[in-house]
Order: structure tokens, then C-alpha cells, then sequence
């Protein structure tokens, strides 16, 4: 774990080193001014908080730019037990058990360590290119982390019969530490006026990823492209279509995201705003018709998702969200019916890779039988379209659910005037073997009774 921090962060290692010395220099001379028996305990103040501005605000490697939010989540206490969270809590117990050392009460250790902690999460959100993430749960364990390191002053305080805090506060500590936590929490006031705030609803099972899974997902994009430099991995409980299981890992960059399905770290969806240029290809410009769209999309598969070879059937077509874009779609199809292997991707017409969809589900020997007829089944579909809609493709294909596969009609509709409907398409699915309707759904559905 700790190898992988320091390879995401390689001048980590040289700051820790030099911003500790520093701090702690100016530390030791500070309380040698205003409270010179505390002197050395200033300059351990001064290390550790050296050790967490270093730790928190070294730019990870390909860092992104400026983000201006932070995350706030209702269940403050969703991230307990993470890696994450622990090495926060660790991180802080130092900053809370010397800035008590230093003069400060117990109470007051800890409300200075707090406002670093939200000092630092408002300079994560603001300062570019670090490609770091503003999060009220690394605020959270920060917090306990300091309260942590007072109690543990307290427990050797009893132990050895120290003398008391109010004592060692006469002598100057604890205004020097005031002063400090009032430079510390004008940056965080500060921060609260020019970041957005981005609340999560405590009922979302999302948690921060290991340091495992963030280099195993990191090591298959970087296998795509160079370009892509992985700012922060998440986990989550949520159900998916990516077998028993098998939870969500999302990974996040400057302009994209990819998704995986974990432990097996697959990659099913990627996306990118700007495009990321694909590695080890050379300069793939105009791409602007369907040979060369293809042409393309064979190297990808070959190099990188040989399974989508099995595939049947290869079309090119451009695709209405990117201008000059063309999407190249990999299926599977047997005696009619499309099976669930499934791979496309869009290329801009410079060759940059804009999004990606791969599903490698290997159907059964046997499926379903079609029994009922697409006139039929488009009966049962309509009834239970969206309203001021259109049918816009008809599909007879095979799904999974739970352990059971089905053969179903699959209607897909549009919203009559609006375009951008065609990029999220409302589908309504009808069994093919016994006419009864799976799924029907979108904006001002009309659904009857039977779902």
C-alpha cells in the first residue's frame, strides 16, 4: 500500500522530507519566542503538520486542474474501515497529540487540527493541477485522527502525573496556537466562499477504493492510453448487470471516467469529454468515414479486447453526440437473435477515443425460442411506451436475469422533438417466448398494472 502511494505521487517522499525540516525549524524558533520550555514540542508541531500538507496537497501523478467543489456526504461515518480513512486517521493523531504538547488545552488541539483539516480540503478543491478531491469524510477522520492523539496525551499525562494543562497554558503555548489556528481558518473561511458544495445522499453505498484496486484499474487504462491519469477510484454496493458478485469501481480523471465490474477488474464503460489519444497507435487523423472508423476499432479490439473478435457483425455509424464522431459497434448474433457480448466505441475524427462499452457475457449453448411474433409483442410494447413518443429500432436479443435467460423483444423509443433523447433511448421489453412484458420505463411512462 505504501509503495503504491508514493509510485501515484513521486515527489511525495522529497516533500515529506523537506517541508517536515522546514516546519519544524520554524517551529522550534517560534516556541523558543513565545514559549521557550515548549520549544522542541513546537518543532514536533511544525513536523507534523509539515507531514500532512505534504501528504495531502503533493500533485498525484497526472493531476488534474481546477475543480471548485467538495464533496459533502450525509453518512459521515460511510468511509470507517477504509484504507483511506485509516491512513487519515493516522495521518492527524500526530497534529492533535503535539499541538497539545505544544501548550494548547486538549479541546483546542483538536479544534486547531480540525480547521487544517478543513483548510486543506478547501485548498484540495481550489489549487490546480494537484488532482486532488475536496471530501467531507477526509475532514471527518481527520478530526477523530487529532482527537486520537489528545487522548492519547491524556492516557500518558495520568500515567506519568503531569503537570496540569492549564499550568502549561499560562506559559504563552496556547495563545501561540491560537494564532495559528486563526491563519488556518481564514483559508478555510475562505474556501467556503469560493467552493460548491456537493452533497451525497447518505443512502448511497459508495466508498473510497483500496490501493489495490486503484493500481489495478490504473494499469488497465494506462494499457489504452498514456493520456489517462487516474485522480480518484471509487467502489461501490449498488446493483449492476456484471454477475453475481462482482461490485462497481469507478475511476475518475481530469474530462473522464471509466467504470469496472470488481474483483474480476473488467472494464465496461469509459468516457471522455476531450478524448484521449489511444497508445501505441500512431496519429490516426480523419477518421471521417466507415473504413477507417473500423480500421481503427480492429486495432483496439486486437491489442486490447480480443473476446469482441467473436462478434458477427461490425457496423460503423456516426454518432450525434461529437460532432464529426463516428461509433463502431461490435455484436453477436445467432439464428436472429443478438446475444449479449458487446463492444463499441466512438472515435472523434482525429482518432481520439471519446467513449467505450464493453460487455463480455458468453451466452449458453441453448436459448430461448422466439415464440411470439415482433407484430404481437409490439402490441404489448406500445401500450406502454412514453408518451409523445416514437419507435425508433426493434431488436429480438437475449438477456440474463438472475440465472434465467430470455429471449426478448427489445422496443426502443424516442421522445417526438427531442434530439437528445436519441442518446438515452427508453426501452421497452416484451419476453418473446410467452408475450409478457419485462420492462417498460422513461419519462411520462404510461405503465399499466402488469409491471
Amino acid at each position: 500500500m505504501i509503495r503504491a502511494i508514493f509510485s501515484a505521487q513521486p515527489l511525495l517522499a522529497v516533500l515529506l522530507v523537506t517541508s517536515s525540516s522546514v516546519l519544524a525549524l520554524a517551529g522550534f524558533l517560534l516556541g523558543r519566542r513565545i514559549n521557550r520550555p515548549k520549544r522542541f514540542s513546537w518543532a514536533l508541531a511544525g513536523a507534523g503538520v509539515g507531514v500532512a500538507l505534504s501528504a495531502t496537497l503533493t500533485p498525484a501523478k497526472g493531476s488534474s486542474g481546477y475543480s471548485g467543489t467538495c464533496t459533502i456526504s450525509k453518512d459521515f461515518l460511510g468511509s470507517v474501515g477504509t484504507e483511506q480513512w485509516l491512513l487519515n486517521v493516522a495521518l492527524f493523531a500526530p497534529v492533535g497529540l503535539f499541538f497539545a504538547l505544544a501548550g494548547a488545552s486538549y479541546a483546542g488541539s483538536v479544534v486547531v487540527s480540525s480547521t487544517l483539516s478543513m483548510a486543506i480540503e478547501f485548498t484540495q478543491a481550489a489549487l490546480p493541477g494537484i488532482g486532488r478531491a475536496c471530501d467531507s469524510n477526509d475532514f471527518v477522520a481527520n478530526t477523530l485522527g487529532a482527537l486520537l492523539g489528545a487522548v492519547c496525551l491524556i492516557v500518558i499525562s495520568l500515567l506519568r502525573n503531569s503537570p496540569s494543562r492549564e499550568r502549561a497554558n499560562a506559559s504563552g503555548g496556547g495563545r501561540g496556537l491560537l494564532a495559528t489556528g486563526g491563519v488556518m481558518g481564514v483559508v478555510a473561511i475562505a474556501g467556503l466562499f469560493t467552493t460548491t458544495m456537493v452533497f451525497v445522499d447518505s443512502s448511497t453505498p459508495i466508498t473510497e477504493a483500496s490501493s489495490s484496486q486503484e493500481s489495478s484499474v490504473s494499469h488497465t487504462l494506462e494499457a489504452l492510453s498514456d493520456r489517462i491519469h487516474v485522480t480518484r477510484t471509487q467502489i461501490s454496493n449498488l446493483p449492476n448487470d456484471y454477475g453475481a458478485g462482482q461490485r462497481t469501481l469507478v475511476a475518475s480523471w481530469k474530462n473522464g471516467n471509466a467504470e469496472f465490474s470488481w474483483p474480476d477488474a473488467k472494464i465496461h464503460q469509459l468516457w471522455s469529454s476531450t478524448g484521449i489519444p489511444l497508445k501505441g497507435y500512431s496519429n490516426h487523423t480523419g477518421i471521417d468515414n466507415r473504413t477507417r472508423a473500423k480500421t481503427l476499432a480492429a486495432k483496439l479490439v486486437s491489442g486490447n479486447f480480443p473476446w469482441a473478435s467473436a462478434a458477427t457483425e461490425v457496423s460503423a455509424d456516426p454518432d450525434p453526440q461529437f460532432r464529426g464522431a463516428w461509433r463502431v459497434t461490435y455484436r453477436q448474433r445467432r439464428d436472429g437473435v443478438i446475444m449479449p457480448l458487446h463492444f463499441a466505441v466512438t472515435f472523434s475524427k482525429d482518432g481520439r477515443l471519446m467513449q467505450l462499452e464493453a460487455q463480455d457475457t458468453r451466452a449458453p449453448d441453448r436459448i430461448p425460442r422466439a415464440r411470439v411474433s415482433q407484430a404481437d409483442a409490439s402490441k404489448t410494447a406500445v401500450s406502454h411506451a412514453p408518451r409523445h413518443s416514437h419507435l425508433s429500432a426493434t431488436q429480438l436479443r437475449l438477456i440474463k436475469e438472475g440465472a434465467s435467460w430470455r429471449t426478448v423483444w427489445d422496443f426502443t423509443y424516442s421522445r417526438q422533438g427531442d434530439t437528445s433523447n436519441s442518446y438515452n433511448p427508453v426501452s421497452v421489453l416484451v419476453d418473446a417466448s410467452t408475450g409478457e412484458l419485462l420492462h417498460g420505463n422513461g419519462p411520462d411512462a404510461a405503465l399499466g398494472s402488469s409491471l
